[in-house]
């Protein structure tokens, strides 16, 4: 039996960093509006006047909000690995009946393979074995359209990556 050979964790959030960012703007400028029925040239101007007040106000609403969204906002993960000369992808993702903003959660396993595992050919470039683990990851964005899989980083990094030796470590 071959053994798993994992590579890389990719984490899947409930929001993408630009939806969170604008979510945020909006409880910031709902928190800080302490007078909905002023215009809002008035609260400005309130704050300009007591910019110590704004700060802490600010700092308390970023807590109440959850912090950053980075760590805060990931639901589960995509566990990459290699099988032989297969990619594929261990399923892991919160356990809850409905996926929410929360800060208490515990992350479960779902299933071995997120989306079809890809075939590396034998004769496969390390080139050609990142495209086929980018073409899984992308299945993978499909398959989990409503949220977010966050591959930035695993794609600064993957076409540096010796793959050949890597699969070889098995």
């Amino acid at each position: 039996m071959d053994r798993v050979n994992y590579f890389y964790d990719l984490p899947i959030y409930r929001v993408s960093s630009e939806r969170f960012d604008q979510d945020w703007e909006k409880y910031l400028q709902d928190s800080l509006n302490m007078w909905p029925n002023e215009p809002k040239e008035k609260v400005d101007e309130f704050y300009k006047m007591e910019p110590e007040l704004k700060k802490r106000f600010t700092k308390d609403a970023w807590q109440i909000f959850g912090g950053p969204w980075r760590y805060n906002e990931i639901i589960g993960y995509i566990r990459l690995h290699f099988l032989g000369d297969q990619i594929r992808g261990e399923y892991w993702l919160v356990k809850s009946k409905r996926i929410v903003k929360t800060r208490k959660k515990i992350i479960d396993f779902l299933s071995h393979k997120i989306v079809p595992e890809k075939t590396i050919p034998r004769d496969a470039t390390n080139s050609e074995i990142y495209e086929l683990i980018m073409a899984y990851i992308e299945e993978a964005k499909k398959y989990l359209r409503k949220w977010h899989v966050d591959s930035e980083d695993f794609e600064k990094i993957g076409k540096l990556i010796d793959w050949k030796s890597l699969i070889n470590l098995q």
